[in-house]
């Protein structure tokens, strides 16, 4: 992990006209504000900290690495006033920093003892496996593509938003354009992004209504009756219909190893937390009422 993280450091640092190889851990300053610096170690420790697609994203400019390396300065600067001001020799603030450490340290622990138990393991045998198992279950129903006009009854009463829809139907039938119409009238706020369209499947998750009479059309072209769903009336058009099919492995591999992966990395988890949890804590029955009692308020 560290590895990764340096070499997408060196990345940055030549963006920023940084040699990699003269300056390097704390061997030289990279920023410095108000007698505080910052160095490329403290930079590599805060990209180990991002997700992969964030620290992609922040190497990906100068100006976001910039950015980065000005949050750690600010950071120190604030410390260095919370040192300058004694806070640090609180006892609480002591401690708070210690489970800090304590809490990245554990994170480490944890993922090196979930790659040594993950083991080897081949994946892709178990999707082959699974798909197998579960071929039917993949298979894609014929599909239906549709557009709509989608008359809302939110503003209008039912009689009236019926009404609209049998002007737009008319109007529709008459030749006039339809994606046209979708613009014009429908109240679908989806369609500047979808132009009305919409794919119908029995497996799809739409308004009975709707994909009833979406899936009741049989030719391209062909325009429905105003059809009222829980939203309102709608009149639909068949654009094309599309045959089911059997994706084959390597259509679906990377989906079923993902959701694998996921799985067993998630019991192999619950596994390391029952292991550490084996034992019960031992507890200081009296130390605890002690403690509760410090943040209870006064019952009297």
């Amino acid at each position: 992990m560290y590895r990764k993280a340096f070499a997408a450091l060196t990345v940055a640092a030549s963006l920023l006209s940084f040699s990699a190889h003269a300056c390097e851990g704390t061997d030289c300053v990279l920023a410095s504000r108000a007698d505080v610096n910052v160095y490329p170690i403290d930079l590599e420790a805060s990209l180990v900290d991002l997700e992969p697609g964030m620290r992609a994203g922040v190497l990906s400019k100068p100006e976001r690495i910039e950015r980065l390396m000005d949050n750690v300065l600010l950071n120190r600067q604030l410390a260095q006033m919370a040192k300058d001001a004694g806070m640090d020799q609180d006892p609480l603030v002591q401690r708070q920093m210690l489970l800090a450490a304590e809490r990245a340290l554990a994170e480490l622990a944890r993922e090196k003892e979930l790659k040594k138990r993950a083991g080897q393991t081949d994946f892709e045998a178990y999707a082959r496996e699974q798909y197998a198992v579960r071929r039917d279950d993949l298979k894609v129903p014929p599909t239906t593509v549709v557009s709509h006009i989608l008359i809302a009854t939110g503003t209008l009463c039912q009689e009236d938003a019926l009404a609209r829809a049998n002007d737009v139907l008319i109007k529709a039938k008459g030749g006039a354009d339809f994606d046209q119409l979708v613009q014009d009238y429908s109240d679908d706020d989806s369609k500047s992004s979808n132009a009305g369209r919409i794919e119908v499947s029995t497996k799809a998750a739409l308004d009975p209504a709707f994909k009833s009479a979406a899936l009741a059309l049989t030719e391209p072209g062909q325009l429905s009756e105003p059809v009222l769903s829980s939203y309102g009336y709608h009149i639909i058009k068949m654009v094309e219909q599309r045959p089911g099919m059997t994706p084959t492995f390597d259509n679906v591999k990377d989906a079923l190893m993902q959701n694998l992966t996921a799985n067993y990395q998630r019991r192999i988890k619950d596994t390391l937390l029952s292991d550490l949890r084996a034992d019960d804590p031992s507890i200081n029955a009296e130390a605890m009422q002690s403690f509760r009692a410090r943040f209870t308020p006064d019952q009297q």
